[in-house]
């Protein structure tokens, strides 16, 4: 269910050895694209 999001910061991202660090870039990403969404839709 989780694989169309992260496999492609997979490909991208290097591994940090037994770390998978991708899917906290896909959380973060997700963060700052709802962010941008939050700014578009309600600007201040």
């Amino acid at each position: 269910m989780t694989e169309p999001i992260i496999d492609p910061f997979r490909r991208v991202m290097p591994r940090a050895g037994m770390i998978d660090l991708s899917p906290m870039m896909a959380i973060l990403a997700l963060l700052v694209m709802q962010q941008l969404v939050a700014m578009l839709v309600a600007p201040a």
